[in-house]
């Protein structure tokens, strides 16, 4: 995410809006790991890219917005993968996050997999305020 580089610096930021729909570009965890630590204030997050497969951020990545942005209310990123340990020994925060609504333009389990339960057991631990989302028909598998 090369290209946001320059407002990481801007620790202040409250309400932030990147819609890059037409490019592709990676966001790893590393990457919303990146984006937690710089942005410890924002209220409301949204990251309309296009991501490659290879360049996707892992599901579990959403701790690091539970442990760093307290006040974070919205949330709305594009598609994040789950692989087999994705919720396993994971450090969960004492305290659940007040996260009222979550969006994620599509969760991607491997092939012949189905991670939705546990998926959803991790919305509810970590962002209980979050309204559960309505059920696919099918997981999204690649």
């Amino acid at each position: 995410m090369t290209v946001v580089e320059p407002l990481l610096s801007l620790h202040l930021l409250r309400h932030i809006v990147l819609g890059f729909d037409s490019f592709i570009l990676q966001l790893s965890s590393d990457d919303v790991l990146s984006l937690s630590e710089s942005w410890p204030a924002v209220e409301e997050l949204h990251i309309d890219v296009a991501t490659p497969k290879s360049g996707r951020a892992g599901f579990e990545s959403l701790l690091h917005f539970a442990h760093r942005c307290p006040r974070l209310r919205v949330v709305r990123l594009p598609v994040m993968d789950v692989t087999p340990g994705t919720f396993e020994e994971l450090e969960y925060p004492a305290e659940p996050h007040p996260l009222r609504d979550l969006g994620i333009k599509e969760v991607v389990f491997p092939l012949g997999m189905d991670f939705s339960r546990e998926k959803t057991g991790f919305i509810r631990r970590v962002f209980p305020n979050v309204a559960p989302a309505a059920p696919a028909t099918f997981p999204i598998m690649s």
